[in-house]
């Protein structure tokens, strides 16, 4: 699922909640690896998990997550379009999901 097609239809996902866990500090210019996973996705809202690491998977400097409401252009919370719900998880028809999800677009 490609955001930039969420806004073209007039879905999309504000931050709600951020939760960040500072592990090991990286340096500036350090080449480092970022992680992304779907933790659920419900009616109206989707929580993502990351990770931050070294380029050769050793350390963990970040973890964390973040949730996202969905909303239409106007702010109102709005269901997530179900197309995009089927695509995120595939293997669930119902928009309550609490599946995870790894790799692939988000």
């Amino acid at each position: 699922v490609v955001y930039a097609d969420l806004a073209r239809q007039d879905y999309h996902l504000p931050l709600t909640e951020v939760h960040c866990y500072y592990l090991a500090p990286a340096r500036y210019d350090q080449v480092l690896l970022v992680e992304t996973e779907i933790e659920y996705v419900r009616r109206a809202s989707i929580k993502f998990l990351s990770t931050i690491w070294d380029d050769k998977k050793e350390t963990i400097y970040v973890e964390g997550y973040t949730v996202h409401a969905c909303t239409n252009g106007l702010g109102k919370v709005v269901r997530l379009p179900l197309d995009a719900v089927e695509k995120i998880n595939p293997h669930s028809k119902a928009v309550t999901g609490g599946g995870v999800v790894h790799g692939g677009e988000t």
